[in-house]
Parts: C-alpha cells; sequence; structure tokens
C-alpha cells in the first residue's frame, strides 16, 4: 500500500481512476492551431502613402490570431517568416496570401 501512494506521488497529475478523463482533457486543451500567411491589406507608410502588408500569425480553426500578429511589407519575408514559423512548431500553414 505504501508502494501504491508513492507511485502517485511520483507521477504528479496522475490518476489511474480517471486517466480517460485525463488524456480527453489534454486533448482538448491542444485544440488546432495553423500558422496562417494572408494579404495583402492596406496599410499606409510615415508619409501617407497606401502600402500592402501581409500578415502572418498563428490562428485557430475561425483564423482568429491566438497571439502575435506579424505585420511584413515584403511578400517574401512574410512568405519566409509563416513557412518557418510553421516548420518550427510543426503546425499547418494556410497561405492565403498573393502578390500585390
Amino acid at each position: 500500500m505504501h508502494t501504491e501512494a508513492a507511485a502517485r506521488v511520483a507521477v504528479p497529475g496522475f490518476d489511474p481512476d480517471h486517466a480517460h478523463f485525463t488524456a480527453m482533457a489534454d486533448h482538448v486543451a491542444r485544440a488546432w492551431r495553423g500558422v496562417f500567411f494572408d494579404g495583402p491589406q492596406s496599410d499606409q507608410n510615415h508619409e501617407g502613402d497606401e502600402i500592402p502588408v501581409w500578415l502572418v500569425y498563428i490562428g485557430d480553426t475561425e483564423a482568429e490570431p491566438t497571439g502575435t500578429v506579424y505585420r511584413c511589407h515584403d511578400f517574401t519575408a512574410a512568405e519566409q517568416l509563416a513557412r518557418q514559423m510553421a516548420r518550427d512548431r510543426h503546425l499547418e500553414l494556410i497561405h492565403e496570401a498573393s502578390h500585390a
């Protein structure tokens, strides 16, 4: 009996009586995310001229950003950033951008 209690302490958060529910909760907590590459959208430079901007961000199933949204003024740089983020994070790349 002492060994069973020690085993439960040795693995924090593991409850063999509720292991299935813990695994399901972990699955729900890890909802789908993808790297979104979108644009061009209209932006303005410091002089007020209209310029294109591309957005790169990690988003959820509704394409809503879940963190930082990177604004890039160069298509190639934005595309490289999106590909690198997807590769580094092992996420799907949703490429919806086009050249200006």
